[in-house]
């Protein structure tokens, strides 16, 4: 195949396997947070990969859903 030929080739894994990734889950890499459109409630994310032990990551916030910030933005764009 390509890897003959001196191409760089690799897997292409679909969410679940990325987030049973030994790797992943040895850095809590996948976060979850309540999220309005989530079926279940919340949604699966993938956490910030910077670890600082004294100021660790805060997630405040989940993904916006879609136009939610519109009306604010043009708000600020007409200042």
């Amino acid at each position: 195949g390509l890897s003959k030929l001196g191409v760089p080739v690799g897997p292409v894994n679909n969410i679940d396997q990325v987030f049973a990734d030994p790797q992943v889950l040895h850095r809590q890499m996948k976060i979850s947070m309540p999220h309005p459109s989530a079926g279940s409630g919340h949604v699966d994310l993938i956490g910030c990969p910077i670890k600082l032990s004294e100021t660790p990551v805060d997630y405040r916030l989940p993904p916006p859903t879609c136009g939610q910030h519109t009306s604010e933005i043009n708000q600020s764009s007409n200042n």
